[in-house]
């Protein structure tokens, strides 16, 4: 269908047959992925479907400064997708040739730029409850701001919104933004006339560039590019810059129009495109330039007696720029001077360079870090809680024809499937493996049910969580080992295990060193002390006719299966100072299924105990 319509539109633009030879040379067509509206795909006069963009003015002319005059001019919504992606590209990497970047914009990226969001997404969402348990990250929005930019957009449908929310999550924990308020505005803008992989991909550029060029990255950041504005405004235009001081809109918080929601409150969506085409090629300059130029224009027809606070006036910047008299290309006249290529009018304000405003950037931002009280990172509450993640199963390489059936089997994942179970082990264990994948190495549904099987998976890996089912009650009950379970007529482990309950009512049970606490409350011998220190010390057991850890005088276990991994007991064990995990006092039970996790590392997928082969162990 792709095909059938790019030959189409190529005749209609009077395109040869060379042309119509290679249709993945075409421009990517803009479409709204978050609210589902039709774009219009006209193209305006010397815009081009294919690379070149548009016929440059003159050899001598240096390509990208010709686009910025395009850009400011207006990109086609049919080719902002295209353009929008390109303009980044060419920024970021300055040292790549034309012709690559151009393809970018072109249907020759697409199957690879989908491609690698769907490996990104397959990472962060290896379960469907993944997704319906994530929340959109705030970047240092409140909720009662992000909640508004979600309400500007009243169509937006409800993929849309799952779009978004995909979008910003990859923002948050792969790129690892966790301050940065400009996101989420331009994110929707994105999205508004391009797929979610295109529109991480801008985002990454955007995020791996310097931070002065496209968006502040912390606190201290977004404070001195506030300054800096302020700083702007005094030298250019002293008298808008005094009454802004007076209703308190010259303030950091003041400017949350500009530099929070990109000047989506106060202009128009039409006019808020028209600025994110000159942002994509110019950066965070825009927001200085077209905003400095905004204000002075407006001061002009506001009465300063009615406007006491920052919020009076915007209301008023923003009855202005909503008003029939109000163009957009005047207030860019005011701020580029004439719009024409090689006119020699420039009827503006000298406007300082980018190393100037930078400078300024740098001394603000000291400023910010050290006085300044925004210097404290992000409270727990605005930050989203990813889940450990999943490890992907794929069939062993040397698998062929002879292969046994059953041992090229997946091992199914059942009781680290939802994402609020993997949150919860996340906050339980030791801080160096909270960024890890669960990979699962033993399912008594796969490989059988004994303590000699569990050991001989078990074996290569130090770090494991056991998940077992409760038959009667349901609940799933499991511990952690710090070290690995191996036949051992010794006591071993240490004070990192811990036993838990996933649910219900998810608990986690850490071992305490209670020594002077137990002589404090109760009178004891010598004796009874080192009894006391040698069960507390019952970290891991692991004989041939059981497994354990914990346990207490009376002979009973924190947990501990049978050699068949069918009977299970738990009671309170010294040190973990656990109830029975079951609940309900129930003291001895029947196991389910029983599976066991190690950890990959995700920085570079092998496993956190080094096991050169992934499937030696697993698949028997």
């Amino acid at each position: 269908v792709v095909l059938i319509y790019i030959y189409v539109r190529s005749i209609m633009l009077g395109g040869n047959t060379e042309e119509m030879l290679d249709p993945l040379q075409q421009f990517v067509l803009s479409m709204d992925c978050l609210c589902g509206r039709k774009i219009d795909q006209t193209l305006s006069k010397g815009w081009a479907d294919r690379p070149p963009l548009f016929e440059e003015f003159g050899t001598k002319q240096n390509e990208k400064s010709s686009l910025k005059i395009m850009c400011r001019k207006g990109i086609p919504p049919a080719l902002r997708c295209a353009v929008w992606i390109t303009s980044v590209v060419r920024v970021c990497h300055p040292e790549r040739l034309k012709e690559e970047v151009d393809d970018y914009g072109t249907l020759r990226k697409v199957r690879i730029l989908d491609h690698g969001w769907e490996i990104l997404l397959k990472d962060l969402f290896p379960d469907k409850s993944d997704e319906v348990n994530a929340n959109i990250p705030l970047f240092g929005l409140t909720e009662n701001q992000m909640q508004n930019l979600l309400e500007s957009y009243p169509d937006m449908t409800k993929k849309g919104k799952t779009d978004l929310t995909q979008l910003l999550y990859a923002a948050r924990h792969v790129l690892g933004l966790e301050f940065c308020p400009l996101l989420p505005d331009i994110a929707a803008i994105l999205l508004s006339y391009m797929p979610t992989s295109y529109a991480y991909t801008v985002i990454r550029e955007m995020a791996n560039y310097p931070t002065h060029y496209y968006f502040p990255t912390c606190r201290e950041e977004h404070i001195a590019w506030c300054l800096t504005f302020a700083d702007l405004m005094k030298r250019l235009y002293p008298q808008t810059a005094s009454a802004m001081e007076k209703n308190g809109s010259i303030q950091p918080k003041g400017l949350d129009p500009i530099f929070r929601t990109f000047f989506r409150t106060i202009l128009s969506r039409k006019d808020v495109m028209r600025l994110f085409d000159i942002y994509t090629i110019e950066g965070a300059k825009v927001l200085y330039r077209v905003g400095t130029s905004l204000l002075t224009l407006c001061k002009a027809y506001l009465e300063e007696s009615l406007h006491t606070d920052a919020q009076s006036f915007w209301d008023g910047i923003k009855r202005i720029t909503h008003s029939p008299t109000f163009h957009l290309n005047i207030l860019l006249q005011q701020s580029y001077g004439n719009l024409s290529h090689g006119s020699r009018l420039r009827s503006r304000c000298s406007f300082p360079r980018r190393q100037y405003i930078s400078k300024l950037l740098d001394q603000y931002e000291n400023y910010a870090s050290d006085h300044l009280e925004s210097k404290k990172r992000l409270s727990k509450k605005d930050e989203s809680i990813r889940p450990l993640g999943l490890q992907t199963q794929q069939p062993p390489p040397h698998s062929d024809n002879n292969t046994d059936t059953k041992n090229n089997k997946i091992i199914p994942i059942v009781f680290a499937k939802e994402a609020i179970d993997r949150i919860n082990l996340k906050r339980w264990l030791p801080i160096p493996l909270q960024n890890t994948k669960l990979d699962i190495i033993y399912s008594t549904n796969v490989h059988g049910r004994s303590v000699e099987t569990f050991y001989k998976h078990c074996k290569n890996s130090k770090h494991t969580l056991t998940i077992m089912e409760v038959l009667k009650t349901g609940a799933r009950i499991g511990m952690y080992a710090a070290q690995t379970w191996h036949f051992n007529t010794k006591v071993y482990g240490d004070g990192e295990c811990f036993l838990f309950r996933l649910n219900p009512n998810p608990i986690s049970y850490k071992w305490i060193c209670n020594k002077e606490d137990v002589k404090k409350t109760t009178p004891i011998t010598k004796e009874e002390e080192l009894e006391h220190d040698a069960w507390m010390e019952h970290f891991m057991i692991s004989r041939k006719e059981f497994i354990s850890m914990g346990g207490n005088p009376d002979g009973g276990s924190g947990l501990r299966l049978n050699e068949d991994l069918t009977i299970g007991d738990s009671n309170t064990a010294i040190g973990f100072n656990n109830e029975p995990l079951p609940g309900n006092n129930l003291t001895t039970f029947e196991i389910g299924l029983v599976e066991v996790y190690r950890f990959i590392r995700e920085v570079d997928g092998k496993a956190v105990d080094g096991d050169k082969d992934a499937w030696t162990y697993l698949l028997d």
